[in-house]
Formats: C-alpha cells, structure tokens, sequence
C-alpha cells in the first residue's frame, strides 16, 4: 500500500490551482511510523534522511494568484513565471491512501483522485480536547501545543508544501502514539470522513467523535457500540476526555 502526506498551496480559496505541491513517501508498516525516533524535530525540517521518496514542485496556474494567498504562501505569479504549467500535473496512480491537514481540501485541488483519505485535523478531535489546552486545531496550533520547546520555531515558516508535510508529519507521530489500538493505515482511515464533514465541523474542537478510535468497537460509530460496553468503557481510569465525552452523550441519548 502506499501511503503518502500530501499538500498544495494554491491561487485561493475560489476554483483553487495548485501552485506548489509536496508528497512524503510513507512506510507501509503503519507501526514502522509510529516507532520512529525524531529526537530533534527543527533538524527534521531540514532532513529528508527518514523518508524514502520526497516530490516539491511549484507549478504555473492558468489564473491569477488571489492577493490574499500570496501574503500567507509568499508565492507570487513571478515566482512561477519559468515553472511547469499545473496542466502538466497527475497525481500518482500508484497512491492508495492520501493523508493531510484538513486533506480534502488538497483532495479536490488535485482532481479528486481515487484514494482513501487520512485527516490529521480530524484525528486531533479525536484525541485532543479544549480541556487539554488546546485553544483551536489549526495546523500551527497544534505543531505549538505537542512541541511546547520548539513549537515556535517550527511554525516560523509554516505554509510552504513541504514544510507543511513534515508538520503533519510531526502531527500524526504525536498521535499515532495516543491511539495504540491502531494497527493498521486503513484503522486510521476508518475514523476519519474521507472528505464528508464541513469547514465548520472541522474547525470545531469541541465536536465529540462519532466514530471509536480504538478497541474491539474500533471505527464503529458510537451510536453502534452496545450499551454494556459503553458503560464499562466510563469505568477505565485512562480514558481519553473526547471518548469519555462521546460515550457519555451516547448514553444520555437511549
């Protein structure tokens, strides 16, 4: 299987064009991932030596970059001037699985191909609540709030398609290691929407899960997890708060 981060920056939010697109290669052994050492993440940025295929490309769009987009990105119709046209592009065939921070919307810039979708911006609801000083699930947000000591400085230059995978990258280490049930790629893949839920639903830490990230009942929806294993889930003492919340609201609910 392979599995690929992926990200654009684009001409804006209307009909977006990628301008610059950036892949990392993934294991296939989802805990070959999850195993691996980054004692220094501000080297990481810098380092491709984890990863065994990494693709940076900026592209010529057949528009005009929104002023907007350019004061966030730094990319400028100039600074393409000499680049391959984003006509040239096709998105890897050999790609089964897609992963990224709110990855639908990269999703559809590159044409909607077919692969099963993994969303690090979803996966922090899952495991990651206000109450756990979380202010919002932005990208940048969550790089500072799991890399307290150099959450700053890996966020100087966010917003670059590379940078922004290794990011996510960071991300989804963080919290593969607080979902040990998972075992798999497509166990990741059966908690997020593959695309479905809104903007607004996205950006709302305060949504409880609706799917079980871990467990025998792992990726069921909580409203097909029997009312037993409900209740013994609230009596484990490690018990993640979004779960806790999520089983609770499904029991007040029958």
């Amino acid at each position: 299987m392979k599995v690929v981060i992926a990200d654009s920056e684009t001409t804006g939010l209307v009909e977006p064009q990628a301008c610059e697109i950036a892949f990392i290669e993934m294991p296939e052994d989802f805990n070959e991932f999850r195993e691996l050492d980054i004692p220094n993440p501000i080297e990481f940025l810098t380092s491709n030596e984890v990863h065994s295929s990494v693709f940076e490309q900026r592209y010529r769009p057949t528009k005009a970059i929104d002023p907007r987009a350019s004061q966030v990105t730094g990319i400028y119709m100039k600074d393409l001037i000499n680049c391959p046209s984003i006509k040239e592009f096709e998105y890897p065939k050999s790609t089964e699985v897609m992963i990224g921070h709110n990855i639908a919307y990269d999703w559809r810039v590159f044409g909607k191909p077919n692969v099963k979708l993994i969303c690090t911006k979803e996966l922090s609801q899952l495991v990651y609540s206000k109450a756990d000083g979380l202010a919002n699930n932005k990208l940048t947000t969550i790089v500072e709030f799991l890399y307290k000591e150099e959450g700053k400085k890996l966020t100087l230059k966010a917003h670059g398609a590379l940078l922004d995978c290794k990011l996510v990258y960071l991300i989804l280490l963080k919290i593969s290691r607080k979902l040990p049930q998972v075992q798999r790629w497509d166990d990741l893949v059966s908690l997020c929407s593959q695309g479905t839920r809104s903007y607004e639903e996205l950006s709302d830490i305060s949504v409880p899960m609706t799917l079980m990230p871990f467990g025998k009942h792992g990726g069921k929806r909580f409203t097909e997890i029997p009312t037993d294993y409900l209740k013994w889930l609230l009596r484990q003492a490690d018990l993640s708060k979004p779960v806790k919340l999520a089983a609770e609201l499904e029991l007040a609910n029958r």
